[in-house]
Parts: C-alpha cells; sequence; structure tokens
C-alpha cells in the first residue's frame, strides 16, 4: 500500500512511501492516492478527503519565514544578557551549569561558588545571591526572546499575501 505524508497542517509534502501489511502508518501519512496538482496548487487532507489549495506559495513563504524565525531566536536566546552591567552567557551550556547551581544555591544561601567562568580568562566567586540573580537574568531572557518569537509567528501566519509577510520585521523586538 502507497502512503503520502502530509505535514501538521495536512497539507502533501510531495512524498509517499510503501508500506506492507506489517508495517505501521504515521499519524501524518494518508492511504488515498493524492489528486493531480498543477501550477503552484497542493493538496491537503482534510480527515477524508483531499482538497485542492490554490494559495500555496503564500503558505510556503509563511513557513520558510517562520522556520528563519525561529533561527533567529536561537540568536538572540544564546546570544547573552547582562546582569547588573557584566555580560552572562545565555547558551544552552550556560542555561544548565546555572541551573544546577540556582538548586544548590536556592537550597542553601550560604552556597558559593568560588571560580565561574563568565569570559575567556575572566572568573568570579558567585554567592548565592548572585547566582540566583544570574538564573532570574536567564530565564527571563530566554522567555523574552520565545515572547517575541510567539508575537512575530502570530504576525506571519496571520499574513495573507506576500506585503503583509514582507512587512513582518524577524529582526525586531529582541531583547
Amino acid at each position: 500500500m502507497q502512503v503520502y505524508a502530509t505535514d501538521k497542517s495536512g497539507v502533501w509534502t510531495g512524498e509517499s512511501r510503501e508500506v506492507g501489511h506489517k508495517d505501521g502508518r504515521h499519524r501524518h501519512e494518508v492511504p488515498h492516492d493524492p489528486p493531480a496538482l498543477t501550477g503552484n496548487q497542493v493538496a491537503q487532507w482534510r480527515g477524508h478527503v483531499w482538497v485542492v489549495l490554490d494559495d500555496y506559495p503564500i503558505r510556503e513563504k509563511r513557513r520558510d519565514k517562520v522556520a528563519a524565525l525561529a533561527t533567529r531566536r536561537w540568536q538572540a536566546e544564546e546570544g547573552g544578557t547582562t546582569l547588573g552591567g557584566n555580560p552572562l552567557a545565555t547558551d544552552r551550556t550556560t542555561q544548565g551549569k546555572i541551573t544546577a547551581a540556582f538548586v544548590k544555591a536556592a537550597a542553601d544561601p550560604a552556597y558559593e561558588i568560588g571560580a565561574w567562568k563568565s569570559g575567556p580568562g575572566v572568573f568570579s566567586t558567585l554567592n548565592a545571591a548572585t547566582i540566583i540573580a544570574a538564573a532570574d537574568a536567564i530565564e527571563a531572557h530566554i522567555q523574552a526572546c520565545f515572547a517575541n518569537e510567539a508575537t512575530l509567528s502570530a504576525q506571519i501566519e496571520a499574513a495573507t499575501n506576500e506585503t503583509e509577510l514582507a512587512a513582518v520585521d524577524i529582526e525586531s523586538g529582541w531583547p
């Protein structure tokens, strides 16, 4: 049996595969042949029937812009922030390390890190209050990045034409 892959919105990705009677069908695979398409048309599975859509160019451009937005959010998220005017890394490694330090600092107000590396050759002593403040600053920075991505993503999805889509500036609003 041939199955046809769709994205989360049910739009056929153009991919298909043969499955045997013992093979499982994935959630986003349809066991019915999609219709013949021309030009920029796409087929969308609506639960029991394929529907032909003519607005694929804007849908495809929205999808590309959402992907570019996710990359831009990641860059902002990992780009760092400041605490008391001092640079503070926000990359995934630092997030994990500060989370572990936060857990210890929250449990023991006397906890201290004697050599926290904050840059090439730069080490600082951090007390529990500073560790908690750093964790809070990193968490606030990360959440601000995701909030901005959510706002811009909604604008992208609301765009009904190329002019509206081009007006969404994915470089704006980052902390």
